[in-house]
């Protein structure tokens, strides 16, 4: 097995402007068949102080990913030998402003362009199929494999506020994010192994454009006692418009909505210096994609993070959009779609 992963860090100061550039390059063999993976991210981060009370940030990510089956199993024999997958950002850029009105009062705003462009290929991928009379009513429900060929392109516009506003034991935040943008998709599948006379050819071929939008608005107030204890309770609200089904292949037209009120709450307590307690409560409506990748907003209450989209890995669960809290309705996409034969 060959593995190389290097990083190449540049970065300096002259008088107001600073820059880093970090150059990040992965390539691996893999330990079983068609397990290879090579990776490039290029980052460029420059900031200009503009005045004493004044800041501006702009940060552009580039990234070319190529590779085959990485998905972790249980059992390494369930492993896809012609899965292929492909990823560029070619670039995704956010910018930041800073203002400080006074000591411990702080205005952010942060605004940019998110852009992804993912395609897979898979050979006897197992697809749910649908048969219907001519009448269109179901007459059976079974299982055929096709060829797939999958690409969703995203490009998602972000404009976030931020109010900070800290004295020796309180602290403020206040802010409220906007996103707009598009997922372009298409879907094709070719080759049915069992039954290719029930099918057209190709067996589908769809291209769906869907809209996005996620609006957030969200609180949180600190207060920090004498007793080493520090409190924390906030509250969000979002509500996110985005594509029914732009992950299974083949795709469908259609529209989803998630509106959800979160509640938060944390403590960090520190009884004896050596000893510090953490406990949290926080529910979060999840992202669809990058959505929640650049944010101002917190994105962890004493120290636990609250913005990642599942813990359960995709290659059990498959890939999840806008999860909700069970028992609330879950976003889970599922790993296939589904079909339409003929009867």
């Amino acid at each position: 097995m060959k593995a190389v992963d290097n990083l190449y860090p540049q970065y300096g100061t002259l008088r107001r402007f600073s820059y880093a550039l970090d150059l990040d390059y992965q390539h691996n063999d893999g330990v079983r068949p068609n397990n290879d993976l090579d990776r490039i991210e290029w980052y460029s981060t420059l900031k200009y102080q503009l005045t004493p009370q004044d800041s501006a940030l702009v940060l552009a990510k580039y990234q070319d990913y190529h590779s085959g089956d990485n998905f972790q199993y249980y059992d390494p024999a369930s492993a896809r030998p012609d899965f292929r997958f492909d990823e560029d950002q070619s670039p995704l850029i956010v910018a930041g402003w800073h203002h400080e009105w006074s000591p411990g009062i702080h205005t952010l705003l942060l605004g940019g362009r998110l852009e992804n462009d993912q395609r897979f290929r898979d050979q006897a991928v197992p697809e749910l199929v649908i048969f219907r009379d001519p009448a269109g009513a179901v007459t059976s429900i079974g299982s055929e494999e096709f060829d797939v060929t999958h690409r969703s392109r995203l490009e998602i516009y972000t404009a976030e506020l931020n109010q900070i506003v800290q004295t020796e034991r309180h602290t403020l935040v206040v802010g409220g994010r906007v996103q707009s943008g598009r997922f372009d998709t298409q879907s094709r599948l070719v080759n049915p192994f069992f039954q290719p006379s029930l099918f057209a050819d190709p067996a589908a071929d769809v291209s769906v454009q869907e809209n996005f939008f996620r609006g957030a608005g969200y609180a949180y107030y600190t207060v920090e006692l004498p007793t080493r204890l520090r409190l924390t309770g906030g509250v969000a609200y979002d509500t996110v418009d985005f594509p029914s089904n732009f992950r299974a292949p083949p795709v469908s037209a259609g529209q989803e909505s998630r509106h959800q009120l979160s509640p938060k709450a944390a403590l960090v307590w520190n009884p004896i210096m050596p000893v510090t307690l953490r406990g949290v409560y926080t529910k979060s409506l999840g992202g669809v994609s990058l959505d929640e990748s650049f944010r101002l907003e917190p994105s962890q209450l004493a120290g636990f993070p609250q913005s990642f989209r599942t813990i359960i890995s995709e290659s059990v669960v498959g890939s999840v959009a806008a999860p909700t809290p069970w028992p609330a309705r879950r976003g889970r996409m599922p790993r296939s779609g589904a079909t339409d034969g003929v009867s």
